[in-house]
């Protein structure tokens, strides 16, 4: 039965199947990941994913998920909403998020696993930073970023 887990944990594995291994030799500095959810969603949400990067030797220090102030989207994304976000807010949050990990890592570039919504603010932020990201992959059976 296909369930969230499983395409979580499926689009993350084929996201990262294509990261070279010395991203996980311990002498090797691993590439940061940031996790990104989607509507209405909390980082929490990739607390599994987490735990399984790290079982597999993957520095937990290296392991971020953003949780946007305000994860559910506008009915419009051009009129203001309470407690909702448009996707340039979103956009403003994430790209301050990677470049806190950046700072925080001391690395160059993050690797991205975005799932629904998030893949959106991901997209652009690609677009407006393409030497920041080291690899994108999105938690979906559809399509990968």
């Amino acid at each position: 039965m296909l369930n969230r887990r499983r395409l979580l944990q499926g689009g993350a594995a084929l996201a990262f199947a294509g990261l070279p291994r010395l991203a996980f030799a311990q002498q090797q500095s691993a590439v940061p990941i940031v996790f990104v959810h989607g509507d209405s969603d909390l980082a929490a949400t990739w607390e599994t994913q987490i735990w399984r990067f790290e079982s597999n030797g993957y520095p937990r220090d290296r392991l971020f998920a953003i949780s946007f102030t305000d994860p559910q989207a506008r009915d419009d994304d051009t009129v203001a909403q309470a407690n909702r976000s448009s996707t340039a807010d979103q956009l403003r949050e994430l790209t301050a998020f990677i470049e806190e990990v950046k700072a925080k890592t001391g690395a160059p570039k993050v690797a991205i696993v975005a799932s629904s919504r998030g893949g959106y603010a991901t997209r652009e932020y690609v677009a407006a930073n393409p030497g920041s990201v080291s690899q994108i992959g999105r938690a979906s059976c559809r399509e990968r970023v």
